[in-house]
């Protein structure tokens, strides 16, 4: 999420104002105390070189579980990211270790797409701290697999085999407080093996205005190739993995996202076990209720979560939840808008079940909503493509059969043969979800047919597809 209007101007400034703010806070407790100015300057010194060790054994311990990640030979077409660093057909993330066996998180974006992937550790094991050269010894590679990507978190897990690395341990993101001190670690720009410090801005940052999933914000530089990195706490424990940066300059301005570890770790447990994240749902569409709302129809309070909907055949409808209903509670937590509602659902896995407060209009009730599973046909097919196969290059697109199988599990569609696009890229006219039907005319019933039929027109001439787009057909301009 970064554009560049305008390029920063560079060098070097000593930290010296972050120096004596933590000096002049230090001073002050000391003073505070009552401790006459002499011994006050000799505590306030302690505690500054006591936070100086501590700070150092921090990121020593850290550190031995960062990894650089390199994904090789990027299929064309793959999806560009500006939060990572991509040169001539690599791109350079970061990861981290989260078990003694070799299994490391780093983001999806990252690793999407790749051919080929290795893992660059420090050669810091079995090595006395005080005895090792500045520069550190050549870091070993070791070559890594995928053993699941989860798209919706942009996180993916890798299998490391042979890699012999401590591990970091998950921290409760829910216990998050802003203005509470953390580190973040990784390959900004490819620089291996760094570290910057900040606060906490905000612990619950929702970057789309529906979307469920929330961020972690914080001012601890974060730069293009910190994604995967780990954002830790001063116990060392992973409070987020690094992701992404909002900036208009194209490097750090203070305003980095992190997923939280309580998310992590749960699409974490998820990918090793099954290689794979499925999410739940229970079937109640949402809102928020207004002032202007609740006037209008009457309703008994002017804040909440108002059940707008009901899916047929969901376990919203079995448990006898209407539209008009309020949901007043999930879990004895209050719920003040669709937003958080939404965002609680989101945490819970298929097969658990939520306790709703309910109130409708025959009073208020408790009901036991079972969670069910959540459908993304696009994102599993994404994670099986093959560029050699799927990947359509004269449309830029990667795209799949419409087989009988797929073709049950999207709602609504009304063509039982076409080639469907799971991938498009960046500003083209064609959406995920689409499916082609003809080209120019000329029915394209698989893969196959579409990329010979455009085979067949020449490249100044234009090309017009016919596709199903939501259960409507429609003409869509691909080439003039």
């Amino acid at each position: 999420m970064s554009s560049s209007n305008g390029k920063r101007p560079t060098g070097v400034r000593p930290p010296v104002k972050r120096q004596c703010t933590i000096f002049l806070a230090i001073s002050l407790i000391t003073a505070c105390s009552g401790a006459p100015p002499q011994k006050a300057t000799a505590q306030g010194g302690a505690s500054l070189q006591q936070l100086d060790r501590s700070l150092r054994t921090l990121s020593e311990n850290v550190n031995d579980a960062v990894a650089q990640v390199v994904a090789k030979s990027l299929a064309s077409g793959a999806p560009n990211n500006d939060n990572a660093v991509t040169t001539a057909g690599r791109q350079v993330g970061s990861g981290v270790f989260v078990s003694d066996d070799g299994l490391l998180l780093t983001n999806a974006h990252v690793v999407v797409a790749a051919s080929s992937l290795e893992v660059v550790v420090a050669n810091r094991r079995g090595q006395e701290r005080a005895r090792r050269s500045v520069l550190g010894s050549p870091p070993r590679i070791y070559p890594a697999r995928v053993v699941g990507i989860d798209l919706e978190t942009d996180l993916a897990l890798l299998k490391v085999d042979g890699a012999k690395t401590s591990y970091l341990r998950f921290g409760d993101s829910d216990r998050l407080s802003p203005g509470q001190v953390v580190l973040a670690f990784g390959s900004p720009l490819g620089l291996a093996g760094s570290v910057s410090m900040g606060v906490i801005s905000s612990r619950a940052r929702q970057l789309a205005p529906e979307s469920p999933v929330v961020f972690i914000q914080t001012d601890a530089a974060i730069n293009p190739g910190n994604s995967g990195g780990p954002l830790v706490d001063l116990q060392g424990r992973i409070v987020g993995i690094n992701t992404l940066i909002v900036t208009q300059s194209g490097g750090n301005e203070g305003i980095g996202f992190a997923v939280p570890s309580n998310i992590v770790r749960t699409v974490f447990e998820q990918l090793r076990d099954n290689g794979f994240v499925t999410r739940g749902i229970i079937g109640a569409v949402v809102q928020t209720i207004t002032p202007e709302l609740a006037e209008a129809l009457g309703l008994p309070q002017k804040w909440g979560v108002l059940v707008s909907d009901v899916l047929p055949g969901s376990p919203a409808e079995a448990v006898g939840l209407e539209p008009g209903d309020i949901i007043l509670s999930l879990r004895d937590k209050l719920m003040e808008n669709a937003r958080q509602f939404n965002v609680n659902v989101y945490g819970y896995r298929v097969g658990d079940r939520i306790e709703l407060r309910v109130r409708g209009g025959d009073g208020e009730r408790t009901v036991r909503v079972p969670v069910v599973e959540r459908l993304d046909v696009l994102d599993r097919l994404i994670l099986t493509a093959k560029p050699d196969e799927n990947l359509v290059a004269r449309l830029n697109v990667l795209a799949f059969d419409l087989t009988p199988d797929i073709a049950r599990l999207i709602p609504g569609l009304r063509n039982p043969d076409g080639v469907l696009v799971v991938r498009v890229a960046e500003g083209g006219p064609l959406t995920p979800g689409d499916v082609i039907l003809q080209i120019n005319g000329t029915p394209t019933s698989d893969l196959a047919d579409l990329n010979a039929e455009l085979s067949r027109i020449p490249e100044e001439s234009s090309v017009v597809a016919t596709v199903e787009r939501g259960s409507l057909v429609r003409y869509v301009l691909l080439e003039n």
